[in-house]
């Protein structure tokens, strides 16, 4: 074999070599990049399903407070507590659609206890007895709802994080 076919063969062996090596090692790369790319998105879609939390949770807290104002102080106009239900109960299907389960379930058990007072509410939204009735139907379980409301608020901050939900719900007292 000549001198010229034995460099030909040693020289396309190792640019063979090279291009399997090069290949092997593009690939792993690839691999990792593309493995390392879904950690990212699920991570990122994790952080967006967190903050949708969040914001229901907040939104929540905010109507419940406002509830809670109304049924404990001057008896709002009849259409303004037509109004605040209607938002409360939204408000109550939003957190229902992405809390997680112990949310969930401590909101069932906040829920309940509500719905006690609820056939005077309704009573009072028509018109069939006073606003100052519902209120009265509504007092004697406020110190359940608010022992409710607080484990609530624990099942949030769990769920989120201190910085998700405002306020500690050791401190923070019924809203």
């Amino acid at each position: 074999m000549s001198d010229v076919v034995a460099v030909a063969l040693i020289t396309g062996g190792v640019s063979l070599a090279g291009a399997v090596l090069t290949a092997l090692v593009t690939t792993r790369v690839s691999k990792t990049q593309g493995k390392n790319e879904l950690q990212k998105l699920a991570a990122q879609r994790r952080e967006e399903q967190r903050l949708r939390r969040v914001d229901a949770y907040r939104q929540l807290m905010s109507r419940i407070s406002e509830f809670d104002s109304r049924a404990t102080g001057p008896p709002p106009p009849r259409e303004e507590l037509q109004r605040l239900v209607k938002k409360l109960t939204d408000e109550l299907l939003a957190v229902e659609l992405v809390a997680t389960g112990d949310v969930a379930s401590a909101l069932d058990d906040y829920i309940t206890i509500h719905n006690r007072s609820l056939t005077e509410r309704d009573r009072a939204l028509t018109g069939e007895s006073t606003l100052e009735e519902w209120q009265n139907a509504y007092l004697p379980n406020r110190r359940d709802l608010e022992n409710s409301w607080n484990q609530v608020l624990r099942s949030m901050h769990a769920d989120v994080g201190p910085s998700g939900v405002a306020g500690s719900p050791h401190t923070r007292g019924f809203i």
